[in-house]
């Protein structure tokens, strides 16, 4: 049986949301201490400094799950403009690159909320302590997902190119490694070439030791256990 049948099959256990082409980012606050952190251990905010600030504003402590993307006027994400915006680091160019690339952050998931680790209850009580925690603007936007509609989402997959969907256990903690509780199916007739170089290139380093570690700084328990675990 195919993924994308075992999800439409347990629909009713799992939460749908749509996979949007971008970096997965690891987003962790502590009083005005943000870090925007890639999946191989990249430093984004001199990048990104609107997507920082986005966070700087929402109250609290925590490490959030999320995916980073430049967005086009319908809607899709456009990876190429994505990588563009993260080489540009000159200061001038970078606030040029933010009013001409508009960057979004599609907030999927909560690891630490304050001084609590939130990995082990279940998906749907993180969701509902994230959706508590902000409001859908310009830049943060809160990935709901649906339950009980696993085929309507993938009909929407279809019908608008998205890169593809992900079905997640509705009772599954959090895992920062591949896991049956989250089924990511991909959209067959989807292609980036510029995303594809990219995973290429990174292939190995994900791998790495170096990428086991980021600058934690003033990141304090438990968001810096958070951190350190999801990166291995």
């Amino acid at each position: 049986m195919s993924l994308r049948a075992v999800a439409i099959e347990r629909q009713h256990r799992r939460r749908c949301l749509f996979k949007y082409d971008g970096y997965r980012c690891l987003v962790k606050k502590s009083g005005e201490t943000v870090e925007l952190v890639s999946r191989n251990g990249k430093a984004l905010n001199d990048s990104f400094p609107d997507v920082a600030d986005a966070v700087r504003q929402v109250p609290g402590d925590f490490v959030w799950d999320s995916e980073l993307t430049v967005d086009d006027r319908a809607g899709h994400s456009d990876f190429e403009r994505l990588q563009q915006r993260a080489r540009t680091r000159i200061p001038l160019r970078v606030h040029a690159a933010a009013r001409e690339s508009p960057a979004r952050l599609y907030v999927f998931d909560m690891l630490a909320r304050a001084e609590r680790d939130m990995r082990a209850p279940p998906l749907e009580v993180r969701k509902q302590r994230l959706r508590d925690s902000f409001e859908n603007s310009a830049v943060l936007v809160y990935a709901s997902g649906i339950v009980g509609a696993g085929e309507w989402v993938w009909e929407q997959v279809i019908s608008h190119a998205f890169e593809g969907m992900v079905a997640k256990r509705l009772a599954s903690p959090y895992e920062g490694r591949r896991s049956p509780d989250w089924l990511k199916i991909k959209n067959p007739d989807y292609g980036r070439p510029a995303a594809l170089s990219w995973a290429r290139r990174y292939a190995r380093l994900d791998r790495s030791p170096a990428c086991q570690q980021c600058s934690l700084g003033s990141i304090p328990y438990p968001v810096q256990i958070v951190t350190h675990s999801l990166l291995r």
